[in-house]
């Protein structure tokens, strides 16, 4: 990669690139997001039923942290979850004190749904990138993500 010869340029070029990851990030998720509106469903919610279905003996902390949430937030979403008919929760009997989650039926009909539309989504918007290629922005991602971890641990303990 060429880098610059001055500091002006190069932070111009760096707010560039940021603002362009931010549209990407952005627009994606609206994508996301309007496409589960339309199902019923908020952004975290196929994530958490997804959990759910495969790690049904969890407890809701184990899938609060698999989901990379909160276990409040985590609490929030299975209220809606079950008020709405996805899931349902009952008293572990063999382990006091603790509630196991099962999807209902119409659970597992709106998580099948909403895996159908994302991925349906993802062929739309990447349908002309070659496998070779998505690997490419895949690994290029991967290589900008860990120096921006290992430049953040650095300045951390600076």
């Amino acid at each position: 990669m060429q880098f610059c010869d001055n500091t002006e340029e190069a932070t111009n070029k760096l707010n560039e690139d940021i603002r362009k990851f931010n549209n990407l990030l952005n627009m994606s998720r609206k994508c996301i997001q309007i496409n589960l509106s339309k199902m019923g469903l908020s952004i975290g919610q196929p994530e958490i039923l997804y959990t759910i279905k495969h790690f049904s003996d969890f407890s809701q902390k184990e899938i609060a942290h698999i989901c990379r949430v909160r276990p409040s937030t985590l609490s929030r979403s299975l209220d809606s979850l079950e008020k709405n008919g996805l899931i349902e929760r009952h008293l572990n009997s063999d382990k006091r004190r603790t509630i196991s989650l099962k999807l209902t039926p119409f659970g597992e009909e709106k998580l099948e749904a909403a895996l159908i539309r994302v991925k349906h989504m993802h062929e739309l918007i990447f349908g002309d990138i070659s496998e070779e290629e998505a690997e490419q922005v895949r690994n290029v991602f991967a290589k900008i993500l860990d120096r921006m971890e290992l430049y953040y641990i650095t300045i951390s303990k600076e």
